[in-house]
This record gives C-alpha cells, structure tokens and sequence, in this order.
C-alpha cells in the first residue's frame, strides 16, 4: 500500500497533551481494570511528566510532527494526557465526543480545535449526548480502518452502540462491532485491544468471548488483506495492542508503543511488525499503571 491510501491511514502529523495534574483518576476506576492505584505516590504526576517529555522528544528525533499542547491546571484533569477520547481531527472535519466521567468532560477545550479545525471544515459534537448517558470515547472506543471505511468498536459502558452507528452514518464508515472483555468485565476501549495500520492489524481474538463475532471480525480483516498479528489477553494486558502506526515527513513509517508493550513482543511478532514499520517504544509505566492507557491514547491523529 503506498501513495494516497497510505496518507489516508497514517497521519504524519499528531497532537499530545502536556499534563497539569497527572493522577489516577478516581472516577474511571470504576470500568478501566488496567488502573493500578496501589501505585499511586506523591511523584507521580513528576514521572508521568518526565514520560511524556521523553515520548515526544524520541517522536521528534525521528522527525514525527508533534504538535505539544499544555493542560490548563483549573479545572483539574487527572487525565488529560489522553486527549485521543475527546477528539479526532479528519479530511472532513473535528469530531468531539461524549465522556462516561464527568472529570474527562473538562478535557474539551475548544482552543485546541480552533488550532487544528481547518476553515469551512464541519464541527460534529457528539457530547450532547452525555445528558442521555450516551458515551462515545473518541478513537479509544472505534479504532478505524480509514481506507475501507470501516470503525471497529467495542460496546462497553463507554462505547454506545447507538452512537458507534451515529458516527458512522455521519462519517462514512461501515460499523463492525462486537464485545470483548477481561477477567470477565467489558474492556472499557477498543483502542486496548486492537490497532489497525495500514497493512497490518494487531487484535486479542481471545478477549472476545462469541465464537461468531471473533469469525466476523477476523474475516473482516482478512477480507481488507490486512497482516493481523493476533495477541494473547496477557499482551493485551501489557498493552500491546495500545499502538499506533504513524509517519514523519519523509514518509517513513514507525509502530508506536510504550516499552512495556515492546517487551511484551515475541521475537517472531516484533519480525512481522516490523515490515510495516520501525517501532519506537518509550517508558511509559507511571501514566499507564495510573492511567490505565498508554501510547495510543495519548495521541490524537492529524488529517
């Protein structure tokens, strides 16, 4: 895959944001198990910022775009380091989404958008749907497939299948959805399971309980001559499947993911993730012990 189908999937331009208050949030323990507050000490919020600084500089290095925006400190918002859940930036437009937790609501900063939204570009806000408790989290709850239209979504508490639909309709994207889950609870994002690149889709089968949609997904994949890597639920777990593939201004191609992720790669994995391109990996073991998210999350893709 090369030339326009490749810049319709990968971006080469990103936005991360820098945390003013970086703790484990209270409110989303209740549906993200991959939180470990037991962690939580009174450095954390300085690792977490040393994590991030060291993220963006090695995404620099190689010459990756990052557009590095700085978290008000009031309100307080313990995850603002995530900003992938609130917004995604398109060829048609930005797309603003409804939070599960109210404290994630104070993400939303329409100065952000103003930098990014381009003019005569349509503004889609979905967060209207809170007041129906009704949540869509960004590309954390539909990981898509740009090329084949299609937006992969796990229903969870954070992911409405009414509003996976929405989106699609708005959007032109064909919806493919199923439910997955760890130690028995629904896996709050779809972005933990799953990552879909270019020509390459990384996926735990395993986490996903019906025989049927598991066949549904896969052919799915397979039909779009997609490479899937599969991963176990202990990979999932380490966050393998919080990864992202993006490009840098030479239209080199990079896996992003933390270095708890990589360390997670069998050798025959890292082989074939690697055809698709280099994998950069950082230490990112405060903000997703804390946090309960990693690479993928705390990049929101430019288009």
């Amino acid at each position: 895959m090369g030339g326009p189908a490749l810049h319709t999937q990968v971006t080469d331009s990103i936005l991360m944001i820098r945390p003013a208050n970086f703790s484990c949030n209270q409110q989303t323990m209740i549906d993200n198990t991959f939180q470990e507050p037991k962690k939580q000490s009174t450095q954390a919020h300085a690792q977490a910022l040393r994590e991030f600084d060291t993220f963006v500089s090695l995404l620099r290095s190689h010459r990756i775009n990052v557009h590095v925006r700085t978290d008000t400190p009031d309100p307080v918002k313990p995850d603002a380091v995530f900003p992938s859940n609130w917004v995604s930036f398109h060829p048609e437009g930005v797309v603003l989404y409804p939070q599960r937790h109210e404290n994630r609501r104070k993400e939303r900063r329409i100065d952000i958008v103003q930098d990014f939204k381009m003019p005569g570009k349509k503004l889609i806000d979905f967060s209207i749907y809170e007041e129906e408790e009704m949540y869509l989290e960004g590309t954390g709850s539909v990981v898509l497939d740009k090329v084949n239209r299609k937006a992969y979504a796990n229903i969870s508490p954070r992911t409405h299948i009414t509003l996976v639909k929405k989106f699609c309709t708005e959007m032109g994207f064909q919806p493919i959805t199923f439910s997955a889950k760890y130690n028995d609870i629904p896996i709050y994002h779809t972005d933990v399971l799953m990552a879909v690149g270019a020509e390459f889709a990384i996926i735990c089968l395993e986490s996903i309980s019906s025989k049927s949609e598991r066949t549904f997904v896969l052919r799915s994949l397979e039909q779009d001559r997609k490479e899937v890597i599969e991963i176990s639920i202990d990979q999932c777990s380490r966050m393998l499947g919080n990864c992202l593939q993006v490009r840098n201004s030479s239209n080199q191609l990079f896996i992003v993911m933390s270095e708890q992720a990589r360390n997670a790669l069998t050798s025959d994995m890292c082989q074939r993730l690697s055809k698709h391109g280099t994998i950069l990996s950082s230490d990112l073991t405060t903000i997703e012990t804390l946090g309960g998210g990693s690479a993928r999350c705390m990049i929101a893709e430019i288009f």
